[in-house]
């Protein structure tokens, strides 16, 4: 070990030392919580006696998170806010929490970024009455976590500047790698560091996914099916319908006590970064030239679909799935390039197993739309496909995904079969084509800035949220056909088919695909198509597959004149690129909304969208006052819930007794007694909500909770057990080939 990573590994056990010994500090320090009764409070008036608020005198704070609990009874709404002697905007990050007749208590949390003193809490009611029992402050369980994390960070950053300074000469070797792809995810990323949150349709959705996960974590569960958090504690299976694998960073960034926004941001550019550096490298390996794959995966990840999901729609599921698409498409190539790629069949398994389980993973409705235009290849490629080599290759991708991803697909088909909303969705809607865009949106030079959704046959652009790709992407298609028309592309085929596919799934975006015509004739095809909701999803296909067109020309055009005119044309199109998005993100800027979210307080956690993964006729309408357990032929003595938990003591006085609990039914919750004895478990009519029955003469506790079925599991070790064999294969393989070299060289000898 030489001494440039002695020094390193020295630094860093002094810096893991360190942070150790502060967190040990911080948990060893003893807090005082602040209690603050309802009849110590400050009361304020104005003029005319007319009362303004109540309010707690200041305190000081030290840096760390803070719970805030304000316990009441009122007649009307009103809001909780937090106020200091703040020296500067960060000093305090603190929301404005609405409260609400129905409810009896608010919690919410606070983060002090340095000391601050007069620290209080105001209640000012809009109207109504109030009477406040108390106002507690004090100090959160993860607070020292966050701050040592935090300390961490700024060791990381110092660590990575100082490592830059060390290995500066050998990263200059891979300097343009480096800068372009740094480049692409500023370039898309730039929207991200205001102050505030710009606000997305789906937000506050894919938020209460992250909490969901964080909370269905924090109670035991793994991995996740029904997050507790959501429908005020009923719960909701969004983890089974809705794969969350790359929500963990998020969750775990909310476990350690990051802020909403701070979690948000933190994930959005990650993204961005991974699908910068994966589109890349995709694209590096089909072309081997690393200038053409930086213009393509940027190209890509400004696509201006791709941003408007980002930036308006919120929409997880589709720029995530984004990210593995050209890992798809690398599989793909592998498998069809030609005979010099015969020697690396059954090698080239990586990319395409990671690239498909993250489509699984992240959005399933893409695994749709993209298997059409998969069998549509397969199809063009038939003699190839019918290889032996090819084939079982591309065998072994389906299995290794299959049972990669059994923990997922399992419950996923067996909770399809239920009588969720989402699948019994069996024909398309009537209006399902008006949703499409337009000759004239497809082609703008940008998505709008406006938020509304407004479908119909005649509605003005003026006030409607629409989509399109973008001049570059379009720009790139045109110069491909003319490339392609002037036969300068050296193996046109794969040029001509990415261009054919992007043009099929803007037609498809459109509403000028025939949609309304294909359920008269064959509704069951219909059906199938409408499961993506919205024709416009088509241009996320769209966008790679016109990247693709554009890059596979640049690889493979013919001629010294033709590649100068390719080389000019990429440096203009990543110009303009560059441009779009960074143009896209500053509209928004100016004119989108915005606001602050830093506790999860500040979300609705019935915010199911059209409620997709419940039972049909559920109410999202529950209240934290119907938190209550209900029974019939029952005295009920007492009862306490937590997350999905909820222990009741009855007493069963006549057949047919029955206890209902307050959490929306899914297939998996189990009753049992102190003893061990189960308990039959149905869903109730009654909103849907959990139903035990309980025999005659029945006395005791039972505990209603969320059990994973055993087929579930038995999947779950599966999935592991094939993953850990998947990661391994290269070493397992090499040492059957080593047992088997042993064998014959005894036998040799």
């Amino acid at each position: 070990m030489g001494t440039k990573k002695i020094m390193i590994v020295l630094v860093l056990s002094i810096e893991l030392l360190a942070l150790g010994i502060y967190y040990g500090r911080l948990s060893a320090k003893e807090y005082t919580d602040y209690f603050v009764a309802g009849n110590e409070l400050d009361a304020q008036y104005g003029d005319g006696e007319a009362f303004l608020q109540f309010q707690t005198s200041g305190v000081m704070l030290e840096q760390g998170i803070y719970d805030i609990t304000v316990q009441y009874t009122a007649s009307g709404g009103g809001t909780v806010e937090v106020f200091g002697d703040i020296r500067n905007s960060r000093s305090i990050w603190s929301d404005t929490i609405r409260y609400i007749p129905e409810k009896k208590g608010v919690t919410f949390s606070i983060w002090v970024n340095e000391k601050t003193k007069g620290v209080g809490v105001a209640i000012r009611p809009d109207g109504g009455e109030i009477l406040v029992d108390y106002v507690k402050i004090g100090r959160a369980w993860n607070s020292g976590l966050y701050l040592t994390l935090v300390l961490a960070l700024k060791l990381l950053l110092l660590d990575g500047g100082v490592l830059l300074l060390l290995y500066g000469g050998r990263l200059r070797n891979y300097s343009v790698q480096i800068w372009g792809i740094a480049g692409i995810t500023l370039i898309c990323s730039v929207g991200l560091f205001g102050r505030y949150l710009t606000y997305g349709h789906d937000m506050v959705f894919h938020l209460n996914r992250i909490e969901g996960l964080k909370d269905g974590l924090l109670s035991g569960m793994f991995p996740v099916r029904v997050q507790p958090t959501w429908n005020n504690g009923w719960g909701y299976a969004v983890s089974v319908m809705y794969g969350d694998l790359t929500l963990w960073l998020p969750a775990l960034m909310r476990m350690a006590g990051f802020t909403l926004q701070t979690t948000w941001k933190t994930f959005l550019i990650t993204v961005n970064l991974l699908t910068a550096v994966i589109s890349y490298y995709s694209f590096y390996k089909i072309g081997r030239d690393k200038y053409a794959a930086l213009a393509a995966s940027l190209l890509y990840c400004t696509g201006m679909y791709r941003l408007a999901c980002i930036y308006v729609r919120a929409a997880v599921g589709e720029f995530t799935v984004m990210m593995f698409l050209p890992l798809v498409v690398l599989g793909f190539w592998y498998a069809f390039d030609g005979e010099e790629m015969e020697e690396r069949y059954g090698e080239k398994l990586a990319a395409p197993v990671i690239g498909f389980t993250g489509m699984i993973q992240t959005h399933v409705l893409t695994c749709e739309m993209s298997a059409l235009f998969l069998i549509a290849l397969c199809l063009i490629m038939i003699k190839k496909v019918m290889r032996k080599e090819t084939f079982f290759y591309l065998l072994k991708i389906a299995v290794w995904t299959i049972l990669i991803n059994l923990w997922f697909l399992v419950p996923f088909f067996c909770f399809w079969k239920e009588g969720l909303v989402v699948s019994q969705m069996t024909e398309m809607r009537d209006d399902f084509q008006t949703w499409g865009l337009s000759f004239a949106e497809i082609f703008a030079t940008s998505p709008s800035k406006a938020y509304n959704f407004t479908f119909g046959e005649n509605v003005s652009l003026a006030n409607k949220c629409t989509f399109s790709l973008g001049t570059a992407l379009f720009g790139g298609a045109a110069a491909c056909l003319i490339f392609l028309w002037n036969d300068k592309v050296k193996k046109p085929k794969a040029a001509a088919v990415s261009l054919s596919f992007g043009g099929a799934a803007v037609w498809m975006a459109s509403n000028l695909f025939p949609y309304q015509r294909i359920k008269e004739s064959a509704p069951k095809v219909a059906a199938a198509l409408s499961k993506i909701q919205f024709p416009y999803r088509f241009l996320g296909l769209a966008g790679l597959f016109f990247t693709l067109a554009v890059f596979f020309t640049a690889i493979r055009a013919k001629g010294i004149r033709a590649r100068r005119y390719l080389a000019a044309g990429l440096i203009a199109l990543s110009t303009l690129a560059a441009y779009q998005g960074m143009d896209y993100q500053y509209q928004i800027l100016y004119g989108g909304a915005f606001e602050n979210k830093y506790s999860p307080a500040v979300l609705n956690t019935a915010d199911v969208v059209s409620g997709e993964y419940l039972y049909e006729n559920s109410s999202v309408d529950v209240k934290d006052t119907l938190k209550e357990v209900t029974g019939s032929g029952v005295v009920i003595d007492f009862f306490y819930g937590k997350y999905l938990d909820t222990v009741v003591s009855c007493k069963a006085a006549e057949n047919g007794a029955y206890i209902e609990v307050p959490v929306f039914y899914y297939p998996g919750y189990v009753a049992v007694d102190k003893e061990g004895g189960r308990y039959r478990v149905l869903k109730s009519e009654n909103n849907n909500r959990v139903r035990v029955e309980l025999p005659k003469g029945f006395d005791g506790v039972v505990r209603v909770s969320y059990e994973e079925p055993y087929l579930f599991r038995v999947c779950l070790a599966i999935s592991l057990l094939s993953s850990a064999a998947f990661l391994f294969r290269g070493r397992i393989k090499q040492g059957i080939l080593a047992k088997k070299a042993g064998k014959v060289w005894r036998k040799n000898e």
